[in-house]
């Protein structure tokens, strides 16, 4: 016969076994790492949580956002690689201002390149346009001699075109640029895009359209819609395309604010100022018209804003996208308000004297991305707003002085 004790002792021990871990054991101490694997271990998250923030900022409609509230709580205006960068009067890169200025002077209906937009059911605009600016202006017998950015080849090849071997003929290029857009513009459903895709490849442009949507943007399938789900790379690729296309498509389609036969009184660039008597740049054209002249909207638009100030006296500025816009000053009123979207052709205000002049007229210029450039440069009379016989045009007026 066994002690209570021992019974009790047994069962314990049995138990014992059956929990190997004792209640009142301390706890074992992990194993230490040794120091360069806590390192690495620490770089391995940052890499981490870097990836994942790039991510949500470029790929994401929060993403979008973020930038832009980024951009708007520093004050920043964000400004993408104008057109007129594009522009030079030597060497360096861009489409030379004679390039543009000659293009200018050719009605679209008979441009080199229009039955090629037709048959690709491209707007012949555009397509003129990004031919001039993928050539820099360069011509070889009569066609754009371009370059295409190393996406286009990828882009292309995904729509079913096949590029001209290298050393092809400028023709052979060009077509194979028309024709392509064409496809992509298919692809695409927008110019837009299709010319972005000139510039990033296409999965990526199609996947930002995508994303632009699912957002609820109001043109997923224009640029100012998909451009924020863009990666900052493509941005940056795509902009000055983009930008430069569209800006030359309303530039060359404009049409003239005041009649056609108008005299331009002072034309655009440096001279010696009638007022202040010193040498100064003349940011636009100054156009000979007596007070109460209509004033018309050299294209569709928005009106930014209209202000009165002791230099421009009354004036309109509109935005027509793409950074393209056009003021016009020294008017005796102003018809239109902050905000209101016009059409080409719309009344604006109605010329006079008012600001630093001494005379009537109307000064106008055209800005890219706030840089002035010459508006003569993309002027054609035939594509006029105001088709004025001769034979009813009245005698020409004494030029003011201008501003």
């Amino acid at each position: 016969m066994t002690k209570p004790g021992t019974d009790r002792e047994r069962v314990e021990r049995i138990l014992a076994g059956l929990n190997p871990k004792q209640p009142d054991a301390p706890n074992p101490e992990p194993p230490k790492k040794a120091p360069w694997r806590r390192i690495a271990g620490g770089l391995l998250d940052l890499l981490a949580v870097a990836a994942a923030t790039y991510t949500l900022v470029v790929a994401t409609p929060v993403g979008g956002l973020i930038e832009r509230g980024f951009h708007w709580a520093l004050g920043h205006q964000v400004h993408t690689r104008p057109l007129v960068s594009f522009f030079r009067q030597g060497g360096g890169a861009g489409v030379q201002l004679q390039a543009v200025k000659a293009m200018g002077q050719v009605a679209v209906t008979v441009a080199p390149t229009t039955l090629q937009a037709q048959a690709a059911g491209l707007d012949p605009q555009v397509a003129r346009s990004v031919a001039l600016i993928l050539s820099q202006g360069e011509q070889q017998d009569g066609h754009f001699d371009v370059k295409l950015p190393p996406a286009a080849a990828a882009s292309l090849a995904a729509v079913g075109l096949t590029l001209p071997l290298a050393g092809a003929e400028a023709e052979q290029r060009e077509a194979a640029l028309i024709q392509g857009l064409g496809k992509l513009q298919a692809s695409l459903t927008s110019p837009e895009a299709a010319v972005a895709a000139l510039a990033v490849q296409l999965p990526r442009v199609r996947y930002a359209v995508k994303r632009a949507k699912a957002s609820g943007a109001a043109h997923p399938e224009r640029y100012v819609g998909f451009r924020a789900f863009l990666p900052p790379d493509d941005r940056a690729q795509a902009d000055p395309l983009v930008h430069g296309t569209f800006a030359l498509v309303t530039a060359f389609g404009m049409g003239w604010p005041v009649p056609a036969n108008t005299r331009v009184s002072s034309a655009f660039g440096y001279r010696e100022h009638p007022v202040l008597g010193r040498r100064k740049l003349h940011t636009g054209i100054d156009l000979a018209v007596p007070t109460g002249t209509e004033i018309m909207a050299i294209a569709a638009g928005r009106v930014l804003y209209t202000a009165s100030d002791g230099v421009n006296g009354r004036f309109v500025k509109i935005d027509h996208g793409h950074g393209l816009t056009s003021i016009y000053c020294h008017n005796s009123t102003i018809e239109v308000g902050r905000g209101q979207t016009v059409t080409q052709g719309q009344l604006v205000a109605k010329s006079g004297a008012s600001g630093r002049v001494s005379g009537p007229h109307l000064h106008f210029q055209m800005e890219i991305d706030d840089e002035p450039v010459d508006p003569e440069l993309f002027w054609n009379p035939q594509q006029a707003l105001h088709k004025q016989d001769a034979s009813e045009a009245q005698p020409a007026k004494a030029a003011p002085k201008e501003e």
